[in-house]
């Protein structure tokens, strides 16, 4: 297919959704030209359409950082990696602007293929998430300050309303991607926007509920208490997790036995300590490690244990495991995030009448285990 058709397909099947996107979205062919981007993103870079239509150059033109501080050069950027190798690319980014503050932008580069399977181009979406890390600044200053401050529901709540545009995005565009004709989707790929529909939907759920967890401590939480067979739950959080084991070259696999164990407690919540839990087990995991999650019951208690082969951990850093703020860290770097998901998923588990344990060795791999209420 010639570049001048490739764009034109590329334009037609994604214009319709561009404006309709929260995110800054720039559309690319396969020779790294630019084919459209969105007003958010015009807004976001200072931009003109017509300035940049058709040229090779990148956006944003500000120099890019990882988190740790690594420069990240034009010819490894995350366009061209999801062009070179047909597989989605993506983190999180500091980009220095000048005579500003640096900005904070969650990357994400999806290739994009033809009728034919050849890739004709990418789709960079990026979020600015440069008030939250502000925020998360301010709350660790905060906690430095004070080890016994928590974040304030009001906090927890902007933070919720933060997250959940660019949630309902990803939810818009899987649906039109799925209900448009024109948009050529096989098996496998419904099945795969099929897990970003759930994947979402469940994340918007937790962001509409993100407000409760700081009523955890009073004992405020409103808790849905009900039967949830574990072996479909587990095999869920399989399925949401395997594209990024895969990217890590981690294996992931689930024991489940033969026995389909019913526990008694909120499948939301419950949902969200396991995501939290085997995402963790991925990210700080080796290349060509492995993560198993087991379930077992015995005396009216379900046990799940969500064992890696990955870095491991000290003593220290196991007393400091479950302290607001306090990231792991992965090979000596601070790893992503605002160091609240076990925190968070220790105190779910605690609510709904469980436990959650940890052992690790430094150098072999850690296991999480949580005991919950189940039927006998």
């Amino acid at each position: 297919m010639e570049p001048h058709h490739q764009s034109h397909e590329l334009a037609g099947c994604y214009r319709a959704v561009l404006e309709v996107m929260s995110d800054a979205v720039v559309v690319r062919d396969a020779s790294w030209c630019i084919v459209d981007l969105n007003s958010k993103a015009q807004q976001l870079f200072d931009v003109d359409v017509d300035d940049v239509i058709g040229r090779a150059i990148p956006l944003p033109q500000w120099q890019g950082f990882r988190e740790n501080g690594d420069l990240i050069p034009v010819s490894s950027s995350f366009c061209v990696r999801a062009l070179q190798t047909g597989r989605r690319q993506g983190g999180l980014v500091r980009f220095d602007v000048p005579g500003e503050n640096p900005k904070w932008l969650v990357v994400n580069a999806s290739p994009l293929f033809g009728g034919d399977g050849s890739i004709i181009g990418v789709l960079k979406a990026m979020t600015d998430i440069s008030r939250l890390r502000e925020a998360e600044a301010q709350l660790a200053r905060r906690q430095a300050r004070d080890n016994h401050v928590q974040p304030k529901p009001n906090i927890l709540s902007d933070l919720s309303h933060e997250l959940r545009t660019p949630l309902n995005a990803v939810l818009g565009f899987s649906r039109l991607a799925l209900a448009r004709p024109s948009i050529s989707v096989d098996e496998k790929g419904a099945r795969y926007l099929g897990h970003v529909q759930d994947a979402a939907q469940h994340m918007l759920a937790l962001v509409n509920n993100l407000r409760d967890v700081g009523r955890l401590d009073d004992g405020q939480i409103p808790l849905l208490a009900s039967q949830v067979e574990m072996r479909p739950l587990v095999l869920e959080i399989v399925a949401w997790l395997q594209a990024s084991a895969v990217e890590a070259d981690v294996s992931l696999v689930a024991d489940c036995g033969a026995q389909n164990i019913v526990a008694l407690v909120d499948l939301l919540f419950i949902k969200q300590v396991l995501l939290n839990l085997v995402s963790n087990a991925i990210k700080y995991n080796r290349a060509r490690g492995w993560v198993r999650i087991s379930t077992s019951s015995a005396g009216g208690w379900c046990t799940v244990a969500v064992a890696d082969s990955g870095h491991g951990m000290t003593a220290d850093e196991l007393k400091r495991l479950f302290i607001p703020y306090s990231r792991p860290t992965k090979e000596g770097l601070s790893a992503d995030g605002t160091g609240l998901g076990l925190a968070i998923s220790k105190k779910l588990v605690d609510a709904m009448g469980g436990e959650m344990q940890v052992s690790s060795t430094k150098g072999e791999g850690t296991v999480f285990t949580i005991r919950i209420p189940a039927l006998p």
